[in-house]
């Protein structure tokens, strides 16, 4: 584990899976704080508490931590740190449970990569750093990149990934210390349960329309010229 940047190569197994949460890899995700905006893509990976590779990311956390701060490492809390537990403690029963769905008992990395653009034409634009490809090959024997309108890299499906974990001195900038997890590739690995609402069940919810109306609506057509109809948004709460 030698250098400051330490690259794992996280793996899905039958028994061991690597689940893609809260993918933003296409398209920069925007954030803002105190008015300045930044692109990044990110993803959640979910493993499984008793997944092989637990203490490999363990130890490269402390070895980043080490080759950062050799002679006087800073304690850098949970939060700040890539590796997370999927559970949390609820302020009003005490109780363990799920940050959200499918991480109830689970750990996580969270990792991303930052666009150079703070503007969103200027994210859009730039070349996505993330390789993402398919679990198979094409005909010139490489692997197939994916595209979003492919629908495989979605929450919920199995993945093997590639990240680099180190960490980062945010003294310069007022910012605490922390380790992070870049992402430099992601392999679709196979198909999974998608997180998420189920979708609504209309035949229950609903009852059948008697008398539709061409205009949708039931009555004369008092402001269908538009006079004194006022803002369109009036009547939403």
């Amino acid at each position: 584990m030698a250098g400051k940047d330490i690259e794992i190569t996280l793996k899905s197994t039958k028994a061991h899976p690597v689940i893609l949460s809260f993918p933003d890899l296409f398209t920069p995700k925007e954030y803002e704080n105190d008015g300045n905006k930044s692109y990044v893509r990110e993803a959640n990976f979910i493993i499984g508490e008793d997944h092989p590779q637990t203490q490999e990311l363990k130890d490269a956390i402390r070895a980043a931590i080490a080759a950062k701060w050799p002679s006087n490492p800073p304690t850098i809390p949970v939060d700040r740190r890539p590796l997370r537990s999927g559970m949390v403690i609820d302020p009003d029963t005490e109780e363990k449970t799920a940050r959200w769905d499918g991480y109830d008992g689970k750990n996580f990395v969270s990792a991303n990569r930052r666009c150079k653009a703070n503007t969103r034409e200027g994210a859009n634009a730039e070349p996505n750093p993330i390789q993402l490809i398919d679990g198979i090959r094409g005909p010139d024997k490489k692997f197939i990149r994916l595209k979003e309108s492919d629908g495989k890299l979605y929450a919920g499906c199995m993945v093997n990934a590639i990240i680099r974990i180190y960490a980062y001195d945010g003294t310069k900038h007022g910012n605490p210390h922390r380790v992070n997890a870049s992402i430099e590739a992601v392999q679709f690995a196979g198909h999974g349960e998608a997180f998420g609402a189920k979708p609504v069940d209309v035949e229950d919810k609903f009852d059948e329309v008697d008398g539709l109306m061409e205009d949708g609506f039931d009555g004369d057509d008092t402001a269908s010229d538009g006079a004194g109809a006022g803002d369109p948004n009036d009547d939403l709460l």
